[in-house]
């Protein structure tokens, strides 16, 4: 029981910290783009 629920934890922290990567990256090809 414990351990489902802390993988569910730790798949839900993966799944944010590619969120994050992801807005990220956006933020960088905007920035790219405006200094072209």
């Amino acid at each position: 029981m414990f351990l489902r629920r802390r993988r569910r934890i730790d798949s839900s922290k993966k799944l944010y910290t590619f969120n994050t990567i992801q807005r990220d990256n956006n933020k960088f090809m905007q920035f790219q783009c405006s200094n072209i």
